[in-house]
């Protein structure tokens, strides 16, 4: 398939990810599916998100059954229709587990904590993704210094035994995880003496707050660095730096490694110096790996080129993401009844404008220029994370959520976020 269709046939499935998750921010928050709700209208969701994954990840990754070759104008409409039903099933994991967060605690500081664990066991499994890979290498024939369209099957193994296990997680976090929050649960933490909120904002209310627009813009930005790092730094080792094969699984564990680290660090670099100061923190790592990219490895060795800068990239994205999503629980505050709403939102923001950078930069490649892809991780990476610091630097939201906090609060009802 070219990269353009490649890169249509990833935006129509961000664009149904976009739709998706407010549609099930709002059903989750405030609908219910039936008799599966029994078991939790969070978990109801997760669970029937992670069966629409199930089903269609092999569609997606095979040729299509019973036929040994199809045209490349039929492949793309035949990979959406997986596409679109897989990304709905991942718009229903991804917002139900960042909304559990606000769900499980009121306290901003045990939000946050709960998020850079996420982020932290996110990072891990993706670092293990690229482990996976390399056995696989070892394990299977086929040693050519580049990829070839024979080595498909590597990947499709590589599919299975991460389906496998992430089938195996999920049905254990969601048949162990016991849901308390409910409607009545949601509605004492609106009491008045809280957060000053006798009752849920109405949508109305959420679209008239400026600081929404600001948060989106922050999401967005930051989610679009982490994003572009994702799609294009393998072509980028592959295609510009021209590494072997070993290299394209090995060298973006540096970007997984470092991820992980961060996110713990971003914890506890939030709690003392605030959110702002730690989004610039991470910003700045990031806009030395654009600048690094866009000059080259020079004199250096090409593979510690690689190790190094990636590992600056991975860095940046996990402080910057650890920040984005701990900036967007305090504006959903102590209305948990709009917290997948909220977060339904900011997916929306995130995946149509993501779904369409990948679209416009794969357009715009030429032919045959394998530098292009130096160029589209430098100047969009390090342009997401300036958007991303301008955003965070104009939101002022309370600095404080919780009942335990409230007395604080009223008796300094200037807090604002530092």
């Amino acid at each position: 398939m070219s990269s353009q269709l490649g890169a249509v046939t990833l935006l129509v499935g961000q664009i149904a990810d976009a739709v998706a998750t407010p549609v099930i921010g709002v059903w989750s928050d405030r609908g219910n599916l039936g008799c599966i709700s029994r078991i939790g209208k969070r978990r109801s969701w997760y669970l029937l998100g992670n069966l629409a994954v199930l089903v269609t990840i092999p569609f997606m990754f095979s040729p299509p059954l019973g036929i040994i070759s199809i045209p490349e104008d039929w492949l793309a409409p035949y990979l959406a229709v997986f596409v679109v039903i897989f990304q709905f099933g991942w718009a229903a994991v991804q917002t139900v587990h960042l909304a559990l967060a606000t769900d499980l605690t009121p306290l901003e500081s045990e939000r946050t904590l709960l998020l850079s664990l996420r982020n932290t066991f996110t990072s891990i499994c993706t670092l293990a993704v690229p482990c996976i890979f390399l056995v696989i290498q070892k394990l299977t024939p086929g040693c050519e210094k580049q990829f070839m369209p024979k080595d498909a099957y590597k990947f499709q193994i590589l599919v299975g035994v991460v389906v496998a296990i992430g089938v195996s997680c999920s049905l254990f976090a969601g048949f162990a995880m016991k849901e308390t929050s409910d409607d009545d649960v949601d509605n004492e933490r609106l009491a008045p003496d809280s957060n000053g909120q006798t009752e849920r904002r109405s949508y109305g209310q959420i679209f008239r707050q400026a600081d929404l627009y600001k948060v989106a813009l922050l999401y967005t930005g930051t989610r679009l660095f982490g994003n572009i790092l994702q799609t294009f730094v393998n072509l980028y080792i592959s295609k510009t730096l021209m590494l072997p094969q070993d290299a394209v699984a090995s060298v973006p564990l540096s970007v997984y490694s470092a991820a992980t680290v961060s996110s713990i660090i971003a914890e506890r670099m939030l709690s003392l110096i605030g959110r702002k100061a730690t989004y610039v923190c991470g910003m700045i790592p990031g806009i030395c790996a654009s600048i690094w990219i866009h000059m080259g490895p020079m004199s250096m060795d090409t593979t510690l080129y690689a190790y190094s800068v990636c590992s600056l990239y991975g860095a940046a994205s996990s402080i910057l993401l650890v920040t984005a999503i701990s900036q967007t629980t305090v504006f959903i505050g102590m209305d948990i009844g709009n917290g997948a709403f909220v977060f339904g939102l900011m997916s929306f923001c995130d995946k149509l404008f993501c779904g369409l950078a990948i679209l416009i930069i794969q357009s715009v490649k030429p032919q045959k220029d394998d530098y292009f892809y130096k160029d589209a991780l430098a100047y969009t990476c390090g342009a997401a994370a300036i958007v991303g610091t301008l955003a965070i630097l104009t939101i002022f939201l309370p600095s404080r959520t919780g009942a335990s906090n409230a007395s604080e609060t009223a008796s300094n009802p200037d807090a604002v976020d530092s």
